[in-house]
């Protein structure tokens, strides 16, 4: 390789970190706010025979997943109140998205919930409209 096929290559290679590390510090892989309000939100939500086991954060923290047990299915139905009521969470849906009896935890039963962005119900209707009158043009 000739000195300035080197130079081209490393130029090349410079470019593509450059638009990569542009990309990482882009608002699509950033969250400006931190979590920590969600895990005080969550914090205040002691529910007695409950435990979390795994929280996951994801896309900045637009979704979250909330897993754990507990030996009263009811239970879980209170959490996912006290969460929908706390500041943290209002302008969030949560979802119970699975219940079933634990094999590794006898005695317990392992829940999952799903936390998202609320779909405002006017963009839902905007939605709606703008696709209603692209059927009609169309």
């Amino acid at each position: 390789m000739t000195l300035q096929g080197s130079v081209n290559e490393l130029g090349a290679i410079l470019e593509l970190h450059q638009d990569l590390k542009r990309e990482l510090e882009s608002s699509k892989f950033s969250n400006e706010t931190g979590f920590s309000l969600y895990f005080e939100g969550l914090s205040r939500q002691v529910v007695d025979n409950l435990w979390l086991t795994e929280i996951k954060i994801q896309k900045g923290g637009a979704y979250m997943v909330f897993k754990g047990l507990t030996n009263n299915v009811s239970i879980v139905q209170s959490l996912l109140k006290k969460l929908e009521e706390d500041q943290v969470f209002q302008s969030r849906d949560i979802k119970l998205k699975k219940i079933e009896t634990s094999i590794s935890s006898v005695g317990n039963d392992e829940f999952s919930l799903e936390v998202f962005p609320r779909v405002l119900e006017e963009t839902s209707k905007e939605t709606k409209m703008s696709q209603s009158k692209e059927e009609s043009n169309g």
